[in-house]
C-alpha cells in the first residue's frame, strides 16, 4: 500500500463536492439519497494529465506505471463552495448543487486501503521517475502517490482535496461508490440557476433539508462574487 508521509493532510472540517444537473432527479441526487461518495479511475478524470509521471525510461517503464495505477481510484473534493468557475464547470453552469461533508465523519469510513483526505499540490513541474525509482518499491510507490496528489498550477483555483482507494476488488469498473457513515453530509447547497432547469419544486428536494436548513448560492450585490444563503425553498425561489 502507498504511504501518505509526504502528503499534506486536510485541517478544515467542512469540505465540498460539486454535482452536475441531470434531468433524472433520482440519478442527480443519488449521492445524497444513497449516502455515497464516488471514486473514479484516473483515466476517467477530466484532465488527461492527471496522475501524470514523466516517462524518462521508455515504454517498458510506462507499462509498469500503468500496472501501478490500474487499481487506483480517486475522489476529488474541495475546500471551496463559492467558486464561480467550479459552479460553471462542475455544476452545469450553476444548475447543479454542492454537498458539504463533515470530514471527521468521512475519516471513519470502514474501507480497506483508503488513503486519507489530503491537499493536492500544484506545480509547473511534472513528477519524474528514473530506472532506479522503478527498481525500488518504496521510491516507486512514493512517486506514484505524489503524482496522484500533484497537478498543474493552472488548476490551483480549485483548492482540491483528494482521497485514494486502492485494490483489485474495485477494478471491474472505472468507478467505485463507497457508502458513507451516517450524517456525513452536513448541507445541501443549490446553484444560483438550479431552478432554471426545475420549473416546479422537485419532490425530492422536500426531503433534502438537513437540520431544517437548505442553502443556495447568490451573487453578492454589485459583485461577481458568490455568497451562500440559508432559507426555505420558497425563499430560494424569491431570490431568483
Amino acid at each position: 500500500m502507498f504511504r501518505s508521509n509526504d502528503l499534506k493532510q486536510v485541517s478544515t472540517n467542512k469540505i465540498y463536492k460539486y454535482y452536475s444537473y441531470d434531468c433524472d432527479e433520482e440519478k442527480m441526487f443519488a449521492p445524497f439519497l444513497k449516502n455515497t461518495l464516488r471514486y473514479r479511475h484516473p483515466s476517467s478524470l477530466n484532465d488527461p494529465y492527471d496522475c501524470y509521471i514523466c516517462k524518462k525510461n521508455g515504454g517498458f517503464y510506462e507499462s509498469i506505471r500503468k500496472i501501478e495505477m490500474r487499481n487506483v481510484f480517486v475522489c476529488s473534493l474541495t475546500t471551496s463552495c463559492d467558486d464561480i468557475l467550479m459552479w460553471s464547470h462542475y455544476a452545469t453552469n450553476h444548475q447543479g448543487f454542492v454537498l458539504e461533508y463533515d470530514l471527521e465523519k468521512l475519516r471513519t469510513i470502514n474501507e480497506c486501503q483508503l488513503e486519507d483526505f489530503s491537499y493536492v499540490e500544484y506545480s509547473d513541474d511534472v513528477i519524474e521517475k528514473t530506472t532506479r525509482d522503478f527498481l525500488s518499491d518504496t521510491s516507486s510507490e512514493r512517486k506514484s502517490l505524489k503524482a496522484i496528489f500533484h497537478k498543474s498550477k493552472c488548476w490551483e483555483y480549485e483548492k482540491e482535496i483528494r482521497s485514494v482507494l486502492y485494490g483489485s476488488l474495485y477494478s471491474k469498473n472505472d468507478y467505485h461508490d463507497i457508502t458513507l457513515p451516517d450524517n456525513s453530509i452536513s448541507a445541501v447547497i443549490l446553484g444560483s440557476h438550479f431552478i432554471s432547469k426545475h420549473k416546479s419544486i422537485p419532490k425530492l428536494l422536500q426531503n433534502m433539508y438537513i437540520n431544517n436548513q437548505l442553502f443556495y448560492m447568490q451573487l453578492q450585490a454589485g459583485s461577481y462574487r458568490l455568497q451562500k444563503e440559508c432559507g426555505s425553498l420558497e425563499e430560494y425561489f424569491d431570490s431568483i
